[in-house]
């Protein structure tokens, strides 16, 4: 179970890189964990494990390590326009890219924690059924059906590794909204937590996701933004 936002980043970062087949993730300069991504216009995403570092230093902490991973791997490699980087902010830290980056996303999300919970047996939703999916990472994936027209209502997924559960993806289908079906896939996968022994759930919000969670009990650890270097 992590126990500090250090710890708790670098469980997340871990467990998200998983969850989404990620397979190159790699300690780098101090403070940061490498993944790489190579699709959707990103090459490598730093996530930065603690808050409130020198921006200067970070920057060029980051330039470094992607010049360095030009010379290594040519233009497999990629270049620092095409990283991401993940950033903690501590509490007095304005919500805004810190002096030589930018956005790559256009709001701050949260890192949120909660513990698992177990339900009883829940009243069916009407017109809507669940079925959850093993996943070969290791990793669950529940998902939501409308009885209707049987179309993907929602999804969530989470992976357990080392007693932390890492949830990713929560999406419903915008005709199927307020009906509760988010929370009833929340539901599922603290069930599912709880089986496997888990003692923490951790997930990144965004701005819209954030008011659901926190009415779902869950608390935040830190703000984060993403960011590119400029």
């Amino acid at each position: 179970m992590a126990t500090g936002t250090t710890e708790s980043i670098t469980e997340w970062t871990r467990g998200w890189a998983a969850i989404r087949e990620f397979t190159e993730v790699r300690p780098t300069f101090a403070a940061a964990i490498a993944v790489r991504v190579g699709r959707g216009g990103r090459t490598v995403e730093y996530v930065v494990t603690t808050p409130g570092l020198d921006p200067e230093w970070l920057r060029t902490a980051i330039l470094d390590d992607a010049r360095s991973r030009e010379r290594n791997l040519g233009g497999d490699g990629g270049a620092p326009a095409q990283d991401w980087v993940t950033i903690p902010l501590t509490d007095d830290q304005p919500e805004e890219p810190p002096p030589g980056f930018d956005w790559a996303r256009p709001d701050v999300e949260w890192l949120m924690t909660h513990e698992p919970t177990t339900t009883g047996e829940l009243p069916p939703i009407q017109g809507y059924t669940f079925a959850t999916e093993h996943l070969p990472s290791g990793a669950v994936r529940v998902t939501c059906q409308s009885t209707q027209d049987g179309q993907e209502a929602g999804v969530a997924t989470m992976i357990v590794r080392g007693g932390t559960g890492v949830v990713d993806g929560v999406e419903v289908a915008e005709p199927h909204r307020r009906k509760g079906l988010a929370s009833r896939l929340m539901t599922h996968l603290h069930s599912h937590a709880a089986e496997q022994k888990a003692t923490q759930l951790l997930l990144v919000a965004s701005p819209m996701g954030k008011h659901l969670y926190e009415s779902l009990g869950w608390r935040v650890i830190t703000r984060v933004l993403v960011a590119t270097v400029v």
